[in-house]
């Protein structure tokens, strides 16, 4: 089920600020995190995420692969997207992508996974929360080639162990296979952090919804 697979990279870093900023990469102490003892950690965020026992961690440049062959799916021929898309990649950085199932086995059924994307918004002006910041990915989306059968209008508040979210539920169909998404997201420090966990019926993303419980900052307060 290769679409099916392409279909879990939907999510593209949205081109809020300017291609004069310095790569997000190159701020002082940034990492791109690990796992370890079941927990993804990143200190440069102040974040950690449970990995369940058992999950694909993709390598960063199995990570990056991927990305790519979503933002391909998503821009098409769309010159003004595509533009976009690249200039969203001086500044934005996928984090971290974890499949139940390591991509490519999985032959009877849609592999859930879930990923966290971190982007700079220094020059953003008014983005101050994951609130803003969805309503900017949701615009960028709707520009692009996926048909979407369900996008949220209104973004709903969520608290995780002292993180304030805000949520997006997509639903998306591409040749003939339908997945659900759920994108949370706030805004740290000057930067955006969205998890997007997708999945296809209510098993998996209860499955899901017990990871993101988990987010927790890496340093307690």
């Amino acid at each position: 089920m290769k679409q099916t697979i392409k279909l879990l990279v939907l999510f593209v870093a949205i081109a809020l600020t300017g291609c004069n900023n310095k790569p997000i990469t190159e701020e002082q102490g940034f990492e791109y995190g690990s796992v370890a003892n079941g927990r993804y950690t990143n200190k440069f965020f102040d974040i950690q995420i449970a990995v369940p026992q058992g999950w694909d961690v993709q390598s960063q440049a199995e990570n990056e692969a991927l990305m790519e062959q979503g933002k391909d799916m998503v821009a098409g021929e769309n010159k003004s997207m595509k533009a976009a898309i690249k200039a969203s990649e001086i500044n934005s950085a996928s984090l971290l992508t974890v499949f139940k199932e390591k991509p490519g086995t999985n032959t009877t059924g849609f592999n859930p996974s879930y990923m966290l994307v971190a982007e700079n918004l220094k020059n953003a002006l008014g983005v101050k929360s994951g609130k803003e910041y969805l309503f900017q990915s949701r615009k960028l989306m709707m520009a692009g080639q996926i048909n979407y059968i369900h996008l949220d209008e209104n973004f709903e508040k969520r608290m995780i162990n002292g993180w304030e979210f805000y949520t997006m539920n997509v639903v998306a169909e591409h040749q003939g296979v339908t997945v659900k998404q759920t994108y949370i997201a706030t805004v740290k420090d000057g930067f955006a952090l969205a998890f997007i966990y997708s999945f296809a019926d209510e098993a998996q993303e209860a499955e899901l919804e017990k990871v993101i419980n988990t987010i927790d900052f890496y340093k307690k307060k």
